[in-house]
Order: structure tokens, then C-alpha cells, then sequence
């Protein structure tokens, strides 16, 4: 017999599981495992369930030892199993266990964004539930980050390493060791008569502009001041 759960609101059964409860309803559960849990648990976990060892089964407590597991927020997935032992019942809640986000690190940052900036910019907070999607939406706002800072070419990879027995999971960001910069940030005019070169500043916010503009200050010309025919 088996019950699953994979939402707090309701425990759903087959018929062939109703049936099965009928059979084993009432009957002493000898032995309540939960193996997906680690020893150090074990005692904590049983004490939530209001279905206990050495008590009659009953399918309204094993239902609600299936939410009270859930709403520790531990369990992706999690199904009561009925098995049959002498004059009893061997009672398991099998589960699948969720993962939350333990250590983020970045490899190959350039100097900006540094890795601080690229790690703020995945939006990964440690503690939070980890999902495939944060971990796409971190690939997608590294890479925008890299882009805002000129690197448009950046190849970015996140991977994700699963530790059971803590059910965290360590995320590393790499980035490749060079970069092609590549930022539309001054235009220049060259007059065809007298070969005079105008320098636009088209991004006040490039960081490798504004070094060239505190080396040479009178080098940049405001892109507004820039005839409008040329813009």
C-alpha cells in the first residue's frame, strides 16, 4: 500500500491503495522508517509524526505524518509505504529530499565586475530553496552583467555540486581567463579637409573611458555636442 505526497494541501490515494488501507487498517505499525532521513534526525522527524510505532494504522495520522513532513520544507517528494510483518505493519516514508543554496563562489572575474559584483548579480541567496530555474535565471544575470561592463562575448558557466547529508548545494560560476571587450562607447569624427579627429564620449559609463578621460581630460567631447546631421 502507498500514499504520495508532492503538495501540502491534500494526500491522495489509488483505489488499490484504499483497499490496501482496509486491510492494513488497525493493525500495530512494529517498525517506522524514514530512511531518507540521517540518524541524527531520525529522533527529531518521529516526534512530528502523528502516527507513532506500536499504535493501530490509521490512514487520517499517516496522512497527516505525510504534511507534517512537508511543511518542514525538507521534501520535494514524499509517499507512505505499507508492508506486511507478522501480526503488524512496517510503516516508510520515503522521500526525495529539496536542496538549498550552501556556497557560491566565481572563478575568472575580471576586475569589473569583480566577483562580489558577478555574485550580487546572480541573485543567489544562501539559505534559499535551489531550483533548475534560480539556477538559469543566475546564468542569465551573470551573463547581462557581463554585457553591462562591455563583455558581450563573455562565455559563462555555472555548476552545481549536491551534498546529501547537508542538502545544500555549492555553486561555482567560471568565466574563461580572457575577455574580448567589446563596447560602441566613443565615436569619432575626422574632418576630410584639415583631418582634425573629434572624440565623442557616447557612454559616460564605461570604466575603460573614464580611464582614458582621467589620463587625458580634454580628449572627450559630450556626445551632445555632436552635430545632429553626424548623429
Amino acid at each position: 500500500m502507498a500514499w504520495a505526497q508532492q503538495a501540502p494541501p491534500a494526500v491522495h490515494a489509488s483505489s488499490s491503495s484504499a483497499q490496501s488501507s482496509s486491510q492494513y487498517e488497525g493493525k500495530t505499525v512494529l517498525t517506522l522508517n524514514l530512511p531518507g532521513v540521517a540518524d541524527r534526525d531520525r529522533a527529531h522527524f518521529l516526534q512530528l509524526l502523528p502516527q507513532k510505532e506500536g499504535e493501530p494504522l490509521d490512514h487520517v495520522r499517516v496522512g497527516d505524518s505525510i504534511r507534517a513532513l512537508y511543511a518542514t520544507g525538507r521534501f520535494a517528494d514524499i509517499q507512505a509505504e505499507v508492508t506486511p510483518s507478522g501480526e503488524g505493519i512496517v510503516l516508510t516514508f520515503t522521500t526525495s529530499p529539496n536542496f538549498f543554496v550552501g556556497a557560491v563562489t566565481v572563478e575568472g572575474a575580471p576586475a569589473r565586475p569583480n566577483a562580489n559584483q558577478i555574485d550580487n548579480a546572480s541573485k543567489l541567496q544562501l539559505g534559499e530553496l535551489y531550483t533548475q530555474e534560480k539556477r538559469d535565471r543566475a546564468l542569465k544575470n551573470i551573463g547581462q552583467s557581463m554585457q553591462e561592463n562591455g563583455y558581450y562575448r563573455a562565455r559563462v558557466t555555472v555548476e552545481s555540486t549536491s551534498n546529501a547529508d547537508t542538502q545544500q548545494v555549492a555553486i561555482g560560476s567560471s568565466l574563461p581567463g580572457s575577455y574580448n571587450y567589446v563596447r560602441n562607447s566613443v565615436k569619432v569624427v575626422i574632418d576630410a579637409y584639415s583631418g582634425k579627429m573629434t572624440f565623442y564620449d557616447a557612454d559616460p559609463n564605461d570604466p575603460i573611458l573614464k580611464a582614458y578621460a582621467a589620463a587625458f581630460p580634454n580628449m572627450f567631447v559630450p556626445l551632445s555636442k555632436m552635430p545632429a546631421s553626424l548623429q
